[in-house]
């Protein structure tokens, strides 16, 4: 197939052509060339000159935000100490069951994305696709041109746990698994002990999201957008595996999938405003944490709306208000509840400035919101 002077990443086919479903006529993409669904095709080969190029990406610029996953916390704010896993009794359980681990407890937290020098990657696949109509005995033949782009971005960053109690080290612990063979663990005493830090979870992940723009008397305008963005720290292999979300107002229930979906919300297909979740001003959403069918056991829970953070919990004051029209994008956060624990790496009396990475999951989820 030809290239563009810009080249096609086609290396993101995989991700797009999961977008399929959505009704963008992907399938009419092969390795010879581009022809339609099922139908004829179109009188030679066609790709985008320079200047279709320069205005897909000129549109992908001036629209950066909608793809950003960069929801920062503007301060260490206070959460919710009576969540799982935050609990002394939880903690000191663990700490019984396995004193070779520090852990420490916390009161506040704060998301921070690095946004100086993050890099998007923006890629396209535009295709022609060519319908047939059949009126009063009359052939009709025409075409439509899109361009489905996939934009990749990567997210350094940190997450900040204002700690304050820990388990203090005592002593090294030696054993003896086989003979000549010593091992040492450090030893933590199974009580908590005032300690004031901000530890410091790093991570670096990275989002993927897109859109796709239609050409309309000569001009490229966005038509669809995919469901929402997914974000996976470090990688999608080690990050929590979310299969389904749902995310409740008071007379709504959406079941939000990660994958295409024919049924459900798919944050991997395509939809035009009209087909996005749609909710009206004065409502409240709310994903619950028992309403979320995860790969992990036990999770740590966060909404991101409009530069707020919400609990994943079930009162009426956790819900997230919406108060104007829109479309905006609702992040939902899961990470592993060790993560807002345990300390990985060296102790924080060594090197209380980090302690360990971050694992997460973050979807953008995409609503619309009318009068």
């Amino acid at each position: 197939m030809k290239r563009s002077s810009m080249q096609f990443a086609l290396a993101l086919l995989r991700d797009v052509a999961q977008w399929a479903g959505a009704g963008v006529a992907l399938c009419a993409l092969v390795a010879v060339g581009v022809f339609g669904c099922g139908r004829m095709p179109p009188e030679g080969f066609w790709e985008p000159t320079a200047d279709d190029s320069a205005a897909i990406y000129a549109w992908v610029d001036s629209n950066l935000s909608m793809f950003s996953a960069a929801f920062n916390d503007d301060s260490l704010r206070a959460c919710d100490t009576v969540m799982p896993g935050t609990t002394g009794s939880r903690i000191r359980n663990e700490v019984r069951d396995n004193p070779f681990k520090q852990r420490f407890r916390h009161n506040a937290l704060q998301h921070v994305f690095h946004e100086e020098g993050h890099v998007f990657k923006p890629s396209f696949i535009a295709v022609v696709d060519t319908f047939m109509t059949v009126a009063a005995g009359e052939t009709t033949w025409t075409q439509e041109t899109t361009a489905t782009v996939t934009v990749v971005e990567s997210l350094p960053g940190e997450l900040r746990l204002k700690t304050f109690s820990y388990t203090k080290y005592l002593r090294d612990s030696m054993f003896f698994p086989s003979p000549g063979e010593t091992l040492i663990l450090q030893y933590y005493e199974q009580a908590f002990s005032p300690f004031e830090y901000t530890v410091r979870k790093e991570f670096v992940g990275a989002q993927t999201d897109g859109a796709v723009l239609k050409k309309v008397d000569g001009t490229w305008q966005p038509w669809k957008y995919a469901g929402g963005s997914r974000f996976f720290a470090p990688n999608p292999n080690d990050a929590p595996y979310v299969v389904y979300a749902e995310l409740i107002s008071k007379d709504t229930t959406v079941r939000v999938l990660l994958r295409p979906d024919t049924v459900n919300y798919g944050m991997q297909r395509l939809y035009t405003n009209e087909e996005l979740p749609t909710f009206r001003v004065g409502d409240s959403l709310t994903f619950r944490q028992s309403q979320i069918l995860t790969t992990i056991g036990d999770a740590a829970g966060y909404v991101y709306f409009q530069g707020k953070r919400y609990e994943f919990l079930t009162s009426k004051s956790d819900r997230v208000p919406l108060t104007e029209p829109g479309v905006f994008t609702i992040y939902a956060v899961q990470i592993p509840i060790e993560v807002t624990y345990e300390v990985v790496g060296p102790r924080l009396e060594l090197d209380p400035e980090v302690s360990g990475n971050y694992v997460g999951t973050v979807w953008g989820v995409r609503v619309r919101v009318v009068e």
